[in-house]
């Protein structure tokens, strides 16, 4: 997969603003390694002898194609580009390495919105008159003509599961769920019936057959199947059974 950069910078660019944060050496330091170690976040570091902007800007190109990187390591097909919703999701840290300026960017990876851009071609078709002698407009030949193509161009954000439900997906059989809702990470759980019925929870799907066909995401109402992304509902499982639960 190969995303398209040119379009994906455009989208982060039109909707992120960078805040930054002011701390001391020592404390940037340890907020710095932090972030490294913690698998939520994608980063970039980079130093400049200029200024700490030129650092910050060469931090911000490179956190661009980190970003990339860490898309294409999802597997997610059809993924064109992606962005930040919100203006104060990717942060930076200022400092200096030495006596050079030093600037660290980064971005939760579940503030990531990655899409795909479809392209639609209609072709609009218009009546027009043919004149004939001795007639009027309205009594002429009629006939159709091909105007020219409408092409509509529409963005899709695709569905990105977090860690903790890629963990989820890895639950493959009716056996395995019981262990699993029991493990550190899940806050409550119980069968189907007696699901919440308000809020964000989950359901492992269950079939005879002793396979888990499908995650679903309960989320005030709408319902996403994690695996893949769409809309679904439990009653596309018939004669299944589910565990519901909640997340910490």
């Amino acid at each position: 997969m190969k995303l398209n950069i040119s379009c994906f910078v455009f989208l982060f660019l039109c909707v992120l603003t960078v805040n930054a944060q002011e701390l001391s050496t020592a404390d940037a330091m340890k907020t710095i390694n932090q972030i490294k170690l913690d698998t939520c976040y994608v980063y970039a570091d980079c130093t400049s002898t200029r200024s700490a902007e030129d650092a910050y800007k060469n931090a911000e190109a490179l956190l661009y194609l980190e970003i990339q990187n860490w898309l294409e390591s999802q597997k997610q097909t059809g993924v064109t580009g992606a962005i930040v919703p919100t203006n104060d999701e990717c942060l930076r840290i200022q400092t200096t390495r030495g006596k050079m300026f030093r600037a660290f960017v980064y971005v939760d990876k579940n503030k990531i919105i990655p899409y795909r851009k479809t392209e639609k071609t209609m072709v609009v078709e218009r009546e027009t008159v043919e004149p004939v002698l001795g007639k009027t407009e309205k009594t002429g030949k009629r006939k159709k003509e091909k105007a020219e193509q409408v092409v509509e161009t529409q963005i899709e954000p695709i569905y990105m599961p977090t860690a903790f439900e890629q963990q989820m997906l890895q639950v493959k059989k009716a056996g395995e769920i019981e262990a699993f809702v029991k493990s550190d990470g899940i806050e409550k759980f119980g069968k189907y019936k007696d699901r919440p019925q308000t809020g964000v929870y989950y359901l492992l799907v269950y079939n005879p057959a002793g396979e888990v066909p499908a995650c679903l995401k309960f989320d005030e109402g709408a319902i996403t199947n994690v695996s893949t992304g769409n809309v679904d509902t439990f009653d596309n499982y018939k004669g299944c059974g589910a565990y519901w639960f909640i997340v910490k």
